[in-house]
């Protein structure tokens, strides 16, 4: 929307108007904005309207209005007034910013995400497309700063039998295209950019953050999503290796709540915990969960675990003797 503002020299009106606009034009190009202090003066100023015996008085004094004559007693009450409510008002949004840092803090831990299992579980769902994972644009980088460290995204759209739609997803990580530009020729001209899992404190555009409501991720995750609704009894054994000396066993079930049209409503990860005993060496004794408190402990042992590569090269010969007797830890641990 543009405003225009016409001034007719028969009017004697137009005049003040004239004075008025410039003069907060000006105002706010200087200072942002116009301080509670100038709009008071000049509503006060225009109140009973513009007398035509008064208008040379009425325009100097709007061009004096942000002057502000200290020595007088009611423009320090004025200012005093002002500055006081800016006080106010900063000490309210330090109230806010300290709620919304304590909101983040809790979405956080609630989450529990972090960039090495965000990149990996995006690495996971890109290879089970048969494409490769996220690959590094300067392994120094990673080195050096890994919180920053740019990755590449495979050319999803270019693979043998590939999806053709994710050529409009894969635009997301292009700069965006000009007016009139063709869509070939800005594929051609613009380029897939880098993409960094924090916020790299610029808006150049040389990167792309990736977050979790960003287009692309939503896609790649939510192939894990839909397999929960696809297959009604999706079952899977993974063995990798800890830190712990004394073996544990996890058993995790996901509880998911659909309701019209297969509309996802509600998802939770049930998960338990025990030590992993030999059922040479049970006897008769049967695996025993642990409390909340350990099973955490056990919990964040296996995302740390995940996290590093080389925990994940399990010898065969330790992958048999624990598939031999996975069914019946899990009929042990179930009736709990």
């Amino acid at each position: 929307m543009r405003c225009y503002y016409f001034i007719l020299p028969q009017r004697v009106e137009d005049k003040v108007l004239d004075v008025l606009v410039r003069k907060t034009d000006n105002i706010q190009r200087e200072l942002g904005s116009l301080a509670p202090v100038v709009e008071k003066k000049v509503s006060r100023l225009l109140a009973d309207g513009i007398r035509h015996q008064n208008i040379n008085n009425i325009t100097e004094e709007i061009n004096q209005a942000d002057k502000i004559d200290t020595k007088t007693e009611g423009n320090l009450e004025v200012i005093n007034a002002e500055l006081e409510a800016a006080r106010i008002r900063q000490k309210d949004l330090n109230k806010q910013l300290g709620e919304l840092q304590e909101m983040l803090k809790k979405s956080q831990q609630w989450l529990n995400l972090s960039d090495q299992h965000f990149r990996a579980a995006i690495s996971a769902s890109l290879e089970i497309l048969n494409a490769s994972p996220l690959t590094l644009l300067d392994e120094s980088e990673a080195v050096n700063n890994p919180i920053t460290a740019r990755w590449m995204i495979p050319a999803l759209d270019q693979q043998t039998g590939a999806d053709p739609t994710w050529s409009a997803t894969l635009d997301t990580l292009r700069v965006p295209k000009q007016r009139g530009q063709k869509p070939w020729e800005w594929r051609r001209e613009a380029p897939i950019r880098p993409v960094v899992f924090r916020d790299p404190g610029s808006l150049d555009g040389d990167v792309v953050h990736l977050h979790l409501e960003h287009r692309l991720v939503q896609r790649l995750l939510s192939r894990f999503l839909s397999q929960g609704f696809l297959h009604d009894e999706l079952t899977r054994a993974s063995v990798c290796l800890t830190n712990d000396p004394i073996p544990k066993i996890i058993v995790l079930g996901r509880l998911s709540l659909y309701g019209d049209k297969a509309a996802r409503l509600h998802d939770e990860v049930i998960a338990m915990a025990a030590e992993w005993i030999d059922p040479a060496n049970r006897g008769r004794k049967r695996l025993q969960p642990l409390g909340e408190g350990d099973k955490q402990d056990v919990l964040q042992l296996l995302e740390d675990s995940l996290a590093i590569a080389h925990f994940h090269e399990v010898g065969e010969g330790i992958k048999t003797r624990l598939q031999k007797h996975a069914s019946q830890d899990i009929a042990e641990l179930i009736p709990h």
